[in-house]
């Protein structure tokens, strides 16, 4: 503990450090519980400017927020727009599937983490997590909820519902159908929320974030069934209580969130900043917009890079974010406050950034850093996994032109920006070869493929232990992925257990991870890493290195580079630079295909829906004195083998590892290609014939070359 302690002053600073110190002591000694009292909900909770008007405050209320000039994120998409533009964006099997899942959540059918179903009744009971039975004490304190427990599990599964993100889908149904139901759900989970979750008691008040989630989607479907005969004073009176005390709340304590250095804070600017705006007659709706906005534009230069990238280095994590500033940024625009131009240029940075990072073919992004499943504001019937709705809004916010082809993500253009905007011309937007230094984050494109890979020199808090991890994607197919996450809460190994360098794309040594586990999400023994770009003739050539096993007793250098010399060919070489004897791993997570698997040749073929591809693996060593190589799928003890594409769920995957103890130096080589390889380990090589071009891939200790018909380029 002390040297977790030691580590963490020398990174994160003294400031840092007392700060945080002084938070846990105030959880631990009961100052938050004596400044956050548990209690009924108060007859004046709103605390409304118009207490002097006649009638009941409810009426009051009502009538103020009718007569208010605020407006949502679009005239157009306001509730008295007309269903005929969303009919032509959903088209008939869009409408059905936005009809079926709604009616799915009224039937009792709760979804968490946008895949994962159970039968929770409706509304659901807000302290269950339906997948263990258990229950949160709905009678503790927030300051004293556990993140986990025997009885309940990870509490991220009772936070779910209560995010609302029903509310979404509700109100999306409601405006396309006009169908009542779909208005009364809402105002009945609104009046269920209330009854059961009383302020300051349970879990749904213990972080600021989820309050912030909570107050975004209780502002869209407020706005989306405002013209429905459910919406009553009555019913709008204790939804505005819920969303101003969930206000004060956050700006009472925000000092956590700021604290974590990630997406928290921001989510907490836009629920204070919305809150504010559109509600100005509550008495501290100009103190929320302002701090919102302050917070949104603090956050905006910490943590967004000038490079694009985000720091929590994750890119479902850096949708959150997106998504965020999506969302208070049209509310901004729609009520004339502005945002610095400083705040909008890193938005469109990061807007590129995710673009870059894109398979247009599958919508997807590789699965980079944690992923807790969050999709905030989901506005589609685009999978969870579909990036490309954030894509085509976060274009249109930047230009107001459309960059993909029409589908089922430019339903977020209509909410977010009114019926025209689906129909926008399309601006063409190059997917090129990306670097971000300070992010280090990197792609280099072929033209059936691309990798995407990490190295960064870590200046704020590291995710994962991930250093060179690559990614591949061979048309429109994550051949070569990443784990993903599965838990932050569980018992071992899967207590956030695919974090670690083990379970990625890149080379262990001695089995210890490239940085050293603190307790929860902590990472100490922050390293440098070094990437460069080169070329010869044809052939481009990336190369990263990171300095993560210079702390062993050994010291060693890892570095790796990548290369494209043939269409379905890449040629990656991991080469160790170092003294004595260690065990290095190089591992592969690929894809569950179909696969043959030649343990003594390492190869491995992979039967695809684009056709046959292949994987071979060389170790270049002197001295060896083991070499094994295997692969597993879906390891029934360990993490091997599994793949985590959406929170708490995980699917079977292939683990490839090839094995080797060896003095040092020495290094591997791994083939990726459309045409089956011959590996000569004796001659050090790996012939591979593509049509119109055979290369060979030569190594030894000292130097690694690919030939063609054309030329000879080293590579490493």
């Amino acid at each position: 503990m002390l040297h977790f302690f030691i580590h963490s002053l020398k990174e994160n600073g003294c400031a840092w450090v007392s700060r945080r110190l002084l938070y846990e002591a105030q959880v631990k000694s009961g100052v938050l519980a004596r400044r956050f009292p548990a209690r009924p909900w108060q007859e004046r909770e709103a605390a409304c400017s118009i207490s002097n008007e006649a009638g009941p405050e409810n009426h009051a209320l009502f009538a103020a927020w009718k007569q208010s000039s605020a407006c949502f994120w679009s005239d157009d998409a306001s509730p008295d727009g007309s269903t005929t533009a969303l009919h032509g964006v959903l088209g008939d099997d869009g409408l059905a599937a936005l009809r079926d899942a709604a009616d799915a959540v009224l039937a009792g059918r709760t979804t968490y983490f946008s895949d994962l179903a159970a039968e929770t009744g409706f509304p659901p009971d807000w302290q269950l997590n339906p997948f263990t039975g258990g229950r949160v004490d709905d009678a503790l304190h927030w300051s004293r909820q556990p993140m986990w427990s025997p009885e309940y599990g990870d509490i991220k599964y009772v936070w779910e519902p209560g995010r609302f993100a029903v509310a979404y889908l509700l109100g999306r149904a409601y405006r396309a159908t006009g169908d009542e139901r779909y208005a009364n759900g809402f105002w009945e989970l609104v009046h269920s929320f209330y009854e059961h979750n009383p302020p300051n008691t349970g879990p749904h008040w213990k972080c600021g974030q989820e309050m912030a989630l909570r107050i975004m989607a209780c502002c869209f479907g407020l706005h989306a069934v405002a013209d429905s005969d459910a919406t009553t004073p009555e019913r709008f009176g204790r939804l505005i209580r819920i969303i101003a005390t969930h206000a004060d709340r956050i700006a009472a304590n925000h000092v956590y969130a700021h604290l974590q250095q990630n997406n928290h804070a921001m989510s907490e600017g836009v629920g204070l900043f919305v809150a504010g705006v559109l509600f100005p007659f509550l008495r501290r709706a100009e103190k929320w917009s302002r701090q919102g906005q302050q917070i949104l534009e603090k956050e905006a230069r910490l943590l967004i890079r000038d490079d694009g990238t985000f720091n929590q280095k994750s890119h479902n994590y850096h949708r959150l974010m997106l998504q965020d500033y999506l969302y208070a940024m049209r509310v901004a625009e729609t009520n004339g406050v502005e945002f610095s131009a400083e705040m909008r240029a890193l938005v469109a940075k990061a807007v590129d950034y995710i673009c870059q990072v894109l398979d247009r073919e599958s919508g997807m992004t590789p699965n980079f850093g944690a992923n807790d499943g969050a999709l905030i504001v989901p506005l589609n019937n685009c999978d969870f996994t579909d990036f490309r709705p954030i894509c085509q809004a976060g274009r249109y916010l930047l230009d107001r032109t459309r960059w993909l082809e029409a589908g089922p993500w430019d339903e977020d253009l209509y909410w977010l920006f009114g019926p025209k905007a689906s129909g926008a011309s399309r601006k063409p937007f190059k997917q090129c070869d990306l670097s971000t230094e300070t992010g280090g984050c990197y792609t280099l494109r072929g033209e059936s493929s691309w990798i995407f890979t990490h190295c960064e020199s870590f200046t704020n808090r590291p995710s994962h232990a991930d250093a060179l991890h690559v990614d591949l994607w061979w048309r429109g197919l994550n051949i070569a992925c990443d784990a993903g996450t599965y838990l932050y809460f569980a018992q071992p190994p899967w207590n956030n257990g695919l974090t670690g360098t083990a379970v990625h794309n890149t080379v262990t040594l001695d089995d210890v991870d490239q940085l050293n586990r603190g307790p929860r999400f902590m990472w100490t023994g922050w390293h440098d890493a070094r990437a460069q770009r080169s070329g010869s003739g044809s052939i481009r050539i990336w190369a990263g290195e990171h300095e993560g096993y210079k702390r062993l007793p050994s010291p060693v250098a890892h570095r790796r580079t990548v290369t494209n010399p043939a269409p379905n060919v890449w040629v990656i070489a991991d080469s160790l630079t170092g003294e004595g004897c260690h065990r290095a791993t190089l591992h592969w997570l690929l894809a569950d295909f179909a696969y043959d698997f030649d343990s003594d040749g390492a190869t491995v073929k992979l039967s695809t829906s684009q056709g046959d591809y292949y994987v071979a693996l060389l170790p270049v060593f002197s001295a060896t004195k083991h070499t094994a190589c295997s692969l597993v799928r879906a390891d029934k003890e360990g993490t091997r083998g599994w793949i985590s594409r959406r929170y708490g769920q995980r699917e079977p995957a292939l683990s490839l590892s090839l094995d080797v103890s060896a003095n040092m130096p020495g290094r591997f080589i791994t083939t990726f290609s459309g045409s089956p390889p011959t590996v000569d380990r004796k001659r050090g090589q790996i012939l591979i014939s593509e049509p119109e071009i055979q290369l060979t891939v030569q190594s030894t200790i000292d130097r690694v070359s690919v030939t063609d018909s054309r030329q000879e380029t080293a590579i490493n």
